[in-house]
């Protein structure tokens, strides 16, 4: 019997860079065996494009090998659109060896970006080699060391889209991160799956406290914290928290500074795919605090994203309680028109965390009562990627009205209703007075 034609691949993995960067070595450490011959260095044009396959996590995963960019933009380029065309799922990673960022590699850089183009350059991560050198430096130190390198606006640029390998390792969580970070893979722990398990997806602008909140929650230190590069991706964890299971996920950290809607839609849909089915609860994490101008339009863009149905499942998180002092949080909130319109398009949910006190689970019981809370109103459905991409809208006068009783709850609903009415009939005035102008 004819067997049919071969599926193909689950997904397909590029490696692209400079000559001796650790392209190879990195091929190897996906699959898990010396697939490729490693060299320290080549000289540019002296090795060709090279694929391997297998399975790794049970996904069929084909890693193609490039040589040198810089003299080879032609053929390598060729080799990109060929896989972009091609069917399954895709990843392109810019290797970079952890050394001195030269304007030799800064060339290279450019030229990969070239060869992916604009519709590769989403699934485009940039894969620091070399993590063994690294000793008891962070990645995000190595980074930053030298702030007049090109290197942190090379990273700014991937917005959080970043991984370390250690190939000397080669040990196999690093490559689940990776594929679970890009998305590629999209599967919980085992001992996190269940009907009652309560899944919530942390996001927010890089630095607000995303990790260290998701820490608190769990009640032990998973998640890497202030490392947050421009947004560094975490992962998932489970665990026991105040009478169930909560499954956490900590997104990458949304960098402000040139984000597009369309990027946010990918970067959350990436994350919001590692609580598979769904998430129950989106939590927006935000930093109590002046907002940068580039925190701004991250959290305008959540704003409009979090609209319609999608706005049943959402939440703001904010964290640095501390940060208050005296202040009610409700003040907080009125201070900035931007954390107001967030606050009211999650129809007035939201909570604060101090993460300095983590130890405190009464925190944590207040958070997770407004997750429950949450799920009892939508009846237990989770949270919908497809809704959020088709837009699809709802009458939200009702989440403005929530938000309107939860920030002036002291407030007698006659004086709020004879203010509200005062308001329009003075707007109607002005709108005249103009007018008769």
């Amino acid at each position: 019997m004819d067997p049919g034609p071969d599926p193909g691949p689950d997904m397909t993995v590029v490696l692209l860079g400079n000559c001796g960067v650790g392209k190879s070595a990195s091929g190897n450490t996906v699959l898990g065996r010396a697939a490729f011959e490693s060299k320290t260095s080549f000289k540019a044009g002296e090795s060709e494009i090279r694929e391997e396959a297998g399975r790794v996590f049970g996904k069929v995963i084909r890693v193609i090998d490039t040589p040198g960019i810089l003299g080879r933009e032609e053929p390598v380029g060729r080799c990109c659109r060929h896989v972009l065309e091609s069917p399954g799922s895709h990843l392109f990673l810019l290797v970079i060896k952890t050394d001195r960022f030269t304007a030799e590699q800064e060339r290279g850089v450019e030229a990969v970006l070239a060869a992916v183009g604009g519709r590769g350059f989403s699934r485009c991560y940039l894969l620091f080699t070399g993590g063994d050198a690294l000793k008891n430096t962070s990645l995000h130190d190595f980074i930053y060391q030298d702030r007049q390198s090109p290197l942190p606006g090379v990273v700014a640029r991937f917005s959080g889209r970043v991984h370390l390998f250690n190939n000397e390792d080669a040990g196999r969580e690093q490559v689940r991160e990776l594929l679970l970070k890009a998305g590629l893979l999209h599967c919980p722990p085992a001992e996190c799956v269940g009907s009652e398990v309560r899944r919530i997806l942390l996001i927010g602008p890089a630095g607000g406290g995303k990790s260290s909140a998701g820490n608190t929650v769990l009640g032990r230190r998973h998640f890497e914290v202030d490392r947050d590069f421009h947004g560094g991706g975490r992962g998932h964890m489970c665990g026991e928290a105040e009478g169930g299971q909560v499954f956490v996920v900590d997104s990458a950290g949304l960098s402000g500074e040139g984000l597009t809607r369309e990027q946010l839609l990918r970067d959350v849909e990436s994350a919001a795919r590692l609580a598979d089915p769904g998430p129950h609860v989106v939590a927006v994490v935000v930093k109590i605090g002046q907002l940068s101008a580039a925190d701004s339009r991250a959290l305008a863009l959540l704003t409009e994203l979090l609209e319609g149905v999608a706005s049943r499942h959402a939440a703001v998180l904010f964290t640095h309680g501390d940060a208050l002092g005296d202040r009610r949080l409700q003040d907080a909130i009125r201070s900035s028109r931007r954390v107001s319109d967030l606050v009211s398009r999650c129809r007035g949910r939201h909570c604060v965390l101090d993460n300095t006190r983590s130890g405190e689970r009464a925190q944590v019981e207040c958070f997770l009562r407004l997750v429950d809370d949450i799920i009892r109103e939508n009846d237990g459905r989770h949270w919908s990627w497809e809704a959020l991409r088709s837009g699809d809208s709802e009458d939200t006068s009702c989440s403005n009205n929530v938000v309107e009783h939860a920030l002036v709850a002291r407030t007698p609903p006659s004086l709020l209703s004879v203010c509200w009415r005062l308001l329009s009939l003075s707007a109607l005035f002005v709108r005249r007075y103009f007018h008769w102008i």
